[in-house]
């Protein structure tokens, strides 16, 4: 079951550029950063860098890329260090619904975790409303590949539901919320659960300003670790 997951979504990202059309749209995308010093009776140090590709390269494919690290100094001593990054593909079967798959990789040494990689394959629904909001579920199966900062190995399987909402709020500006919730099929408490919201609003033309505040909790942490980190960024945003 493993394997068959591995390849089926291996294949599903592979196979999406050879069957572009002609008809494929400029990629899209975002960059933001932030970064603190201080000096004095404290020495902090704290940098977030976070990145967004969209590609429609046919009318049925979507493309995504994702990318977000948060590192953190206190006093010479690591206190933060995050990185996950995503690549996935949307297969559109009708309007509105389409197959998903895609590879993620995140390290989050603040919570014990030295490595972790998934691989998943769902089904998507998304949709707009009249007021122009932006509507997506999805839910499907994920083969994890875990590693802590003691060696420890952890592979199984796991099921994804997620929800992602957008509404504009004008003027370019828009707040934004997800949700994602991953619980392991093999042993019931250990499951996790990734939330974000986030605000933009732009300041001149491509530069824009973002807030966000990152909750990710872990109901079966690694020894020693707690259940939940919270994470609040604000930067400079950059679309393009």
């Amino acid at each position: 079951m493993r394997q068959l997951l591995r390849s089926l979504v291996l294949v599903g990202l592979v196979a999406a550029p050879a069957v572009a059309q002609s008809t494929s749209d400029r990629p899209k995308g975002s960059a933001d950063l932030g970064f603190v010093s201080a000096t004095g009776n404290s020495s902090v140090t704290t940098f977030s860098f976070g990145q967004k590709l969209t590609w429609k390269p046919s009318t049925r494919w979507t493309l995504r890329q994702d990318l977000r690290t948060v590192y953190g100094e206190a006093n010479g001593a690591v206190n933060t260090s995050l990185l996950v990054a995503k690549v996935a593909g949307d297969w559109t079967i009708i309007d509105g619904l389409a197959v998903t798959s895609g590879i993620t990789f995140d390290r989050n040494r603040s919570s014990g975790i030295k490595r972790r990689t998934e691989e998943y394959l769902g089904v998507v629904w998304r949709f707009a409303t009249l007021a122009s909001d932006s509507i997506r579920f999805d839910a499907g199966g994920v083969w994890t590949q875990q590693r802590n900062l003691r060696g420890v190995e952890n592979d199984f399987i796991a099921i994804k539901a997620g929800l992602f909402y957008k509404k504009p709020l004008g003027g370019g500006a828009f707040v934004q919320q997800s949700v994602e919730a991953l619980p392991n099929t093999e042993v019931r408490e250990d499951w996790r659960l990734n939330t974000e919201t986030a605000v933009a609003a732009p300041l001149h033309k491509r530069l824009g300003l973002r807030l966000a505040y990152t909750v990710r909790y872990d109901n079966l942490p690694e020894e020693t670790f707690q259940k939940s980190d919270q994470i609040f960024t604000a930067g400079m945003q950059i679309t393009y």
